[in-house]
């Protein structure tokens, strides 16, 4: 199934990436002339990869900013409240909308508004939060809910604050759910074109919107290359996120006499 369904038709698109017409003998066909277009000639392609590996470092920031507090908030209520599944479902509401419908409300709200940001890289990262924040609350809840309460209440005990506990016990425990909740947004937003194809401008192109503005033209070996391009960059993402998110804190060492190191 993972042959048929995964493999072959990446497979596929890396062969249709290197030959210079698909269809034609495949040995005689090969070239690297694609990968140069869209990497170094084609002025809409580079300009889409620049603006994207230059805003997602700080939407990165921005969403797991947002998933911190979202999830610290959300794992006190979990505990304290009693309406607290209330909040939950709310978070999923962006979740199931599409994402043509989130790029109109945004352009009818921000056409009237007197911040001109419309056409703009930020008014496609306020529509990559507002539909994919949901799935890092999501898994940073879960992280959160895994931590056992009696850490944090020894933490208190010992006369740590809240704001110091949270930093120095409960954050650290949950950091590699917050990582997957990283990795949850990153890949589907890197690649999001139901929003994008609305709110793009001729200086905020993302990725997705350049792959099929050359799939509009029939350059079908130049979208493959993109595409492939387009793939390594989410594989060396998750590569860094998932190094990153496996520094978790290590557990205490116990000698011979029962004493934790």
């Amino acid at each position: 199934m993972f042959a048929i369904a995964v493999l072959a038709p990446y497979l596929t698109l890396l062969a249709v990436s290197v030959s210079r017409s698909w269809g034609l003998a495949f040995w005689q066909n090969l070239t690297l002339q694609h990968y140069r277009f869209v990497l170094f000639e084609y002025d809409v392609t580079r300009r889409a990869i620049r603006q994207q590996l230059c805003c997602w470092p700080a939407a990165a920031a921005t969403l797991t900013r947002r998933c911190s507090a979202a999830s610290s908030a959300g794992s006190i209520c979990v505990r304290r409240c009693a309406d607290a599944r209330l909040l939950d479902y709310a978070s999923l509401i962006p979740l199931g909308l599409p994402g043509i419908v989130v790029a109109v409300a945004l352009i009818q709200f921000w056409l009237r508004m007197p911040v001109p940001i419309y056409g703009t890289l930020l008014i496609i990262l306020l529509a990559y939060t507002g539909r994919y924040v949901p799935l890092a609350v999501r898994s940073a809840n879960a992280a959160f809910r895994q931590i056992d309460p009696a850490l944090e209440e020894s933490a208190r005990i010992t006369g740590a604050g809240w704001l110091r506990t949270f930093g120095a016990v409960t954050l650290p425990l949950a950091r590699p759910g917050l990582f997957a909740g990283w990795l949850l947004v990153f890949v589907p937003a890197i690649q999001e074109l139901s929003a994008s194809i609305l709110l793009f401008s001729s200086q905020s192109i993302t990725l997705a919107v350049a792959v099929y503005n050359l799939y509009e033209t029939g350059a079908l070996e130049p979208v493959a290359a993109l595409a492939i391009v387009t793939m390594v960059i989410i594989t060396v993402a998750i590569a860094l996120a998932t190094r990153l998110g496996r520094g978790g804190p290590r557990s205490p060492r116990v000698d011979g006499a029962g004493v934790a190191q």
